[in-house]
């Protein structure tokens, strides 16, 4: 992430953004053409770290369909990471949109 200086303005850009779409997107690929290759334990990281993405709206969705395969293959496994996936989650539900007036 740089910030570049626009006369008086700073626009911040994140030069990795489009490599970690890739990455979110290999993953679901991979956990729905070859799920025995990967372990599904150690997605909830990844899942949760792009829940809480402020970043772009893209990798959130992203994590939200990696999560939702990983509880159709093997919903076992977020039983013991059960509160790093609720946070992200139990946030953004509860934040308030702007009211339309």
């Amino acid at each position: 992430i740089r910030i570049v200086d626009l006369g008086p303005f700073k626009h911040t850009v994140d030069d990795g953004l489009e490599l970690r779409k890739a990455a979110y997107e290999t993953l679901y690929t991979l956990l729905g053409s070859c799920p025995d290759v990967l372990s599904l334990p150690d997605l909830i990281a990844p899942v949760t770290s792009g829940l809480d993405s402020k970043e772009d709206a893209d990798i959130v969705m992203q994590s939200y369909l990696l999560l939702y395969r990983v509880t159709r293959l093997g919903g076992g496994a977020l039983l013991d990471a059960y509160e790093p996936v609720y946070a992200p989650i139990k946030k953004q539900l509860l934040r308030r949109s702007p009211k339309n007036d």
